[in-house]
């Protein structure tokens, strides 16, 4: 056991899992973490809006789920939603991905009452906008096509869902004392990193299994990476409007508060990383939406 796993340990037993996230109260007195002054307020919208209806529909004319012998998929780059494609695709996924692109929002994704299977069955899963819609998807933005794929999940899996409001544990992601010591990216750069590997344009690479490299990179889109990393969802509260490059502390593999090595996480690594760049993670409590699974079929080959 390493020196960090009694802080570890202590936190294992309110730990909460869910495959877009772990939830685990880590200490804040003992990783150093200040408590947050006041409520955060992400301002979560709920999954399911009134005014979705308003929203201009698509229609998919192919819609494929086919099961993966290979099992699921950890890369984040086997997902593929072209902007300006006619299509939404994930290689080997579980179809709580499919959901995660549907419901999530400005907030970190939580669902439950989902089957087992929606979680640990991997799928090859496509979905083709019909040529007659190609030009309206391509205008819809993210948060738009997200409905559209709510909407296929309600055709194809009988997806039926409710939401309830309960407080959480999160971190909010702020500058530390001192201020932010990040570099912004410019447009057109490059960086060029140890062994020859070169990032273009908004990229990351590992450099260890415990460290990566990041280029043009959001501090929203970092704090969204570190929830799966540090046990708790993260939201960014830094007011940075830009995008960095740095590296950080940061492991391939998600945390898992149940797996036999729990205890040799990589957390406490994450938080001196992050106060290297000026940032820290504050604990806080927010009241936030979660979506409860009321009813979902299988996938027909």
């Amino acid at each position: 056991m390493n020196r960090y796993a009694k802080v570890i340990l202590a936190t294992v037993a309110g730990s909460l899992f869910f495959v877009a996230g772990l939830w685990a109260p880590i200490s804040s007195i003992a990783q150093g973490i200040e408590p947050a002054k006041a409520a955060l307020n992400p301002n979560p919208a709920p999954p399911v809006a009134a005014a979705d209806a308003e929203v201009p529909s698509i229609k998919f004319d192919v819609v494929s789920f086919k099961l993966c012998k290979e099992g699921i998929s950890r890369s984040n780059n086997r997902t593929i939603i072209p902007a300006d494609g006619d299509f939404v695709g994930y290689h080997c996924k579980a179809v709580s991905a499919v959901i995660r692109l549907a419901y999530t929002g400005a907030e970190p994704f939580r669902m439950s009452g989902e089957p087992a299977w929606v979680d640990n069955d991997a799928y090859e899963f496509l979905a083709k906008v019909a040529p007659e819609d190609v030009a309206t998807w391509r205008k819809m933005n993210l948060n738009t096509r997200r409905i559209m794929v709510r909407n296929l999940l309600a055709d194809d899996l009988h997806l039926k869902v409710h939401t309830i409001t309960e407080p959480r544990l999160m971190y909010a992601l702020v500058a530390a004392p001192g201020g932010p010591k990040l570099k912004e990216y410019r447009d057109g750069e490059s960086t060029t990193l140890p062994g020859g590997r070169v990032l273009v344009g908004n990229d990351t690479a590992w450099t260890s299994p415990y460290e990566a490299a990041f280029q043009n990179i959001s501090m929203a889109s970092l704090a969204t990476g570190l929830s799966m990393r540090v046990g708790r969802d993260v939201i960014d509260k830094t007011g940075l409007t830009g995008h960095y490059n740095f590296t950080l502390a940061y492991p391939g593999r998600y945390y898992d508060p149940t797996a036999p090595d729990a205890d040799d996480s990589h957390i406490p690594e994450i938080f001196d990383s992050l106060a290297k760049l000026g940032l820290k993670l504050e604990s806080a409590k927010v009241e936030s939406t979660k979506i409860v699974v009321d009813h979902i079929g299988r996938p027909s080959e």
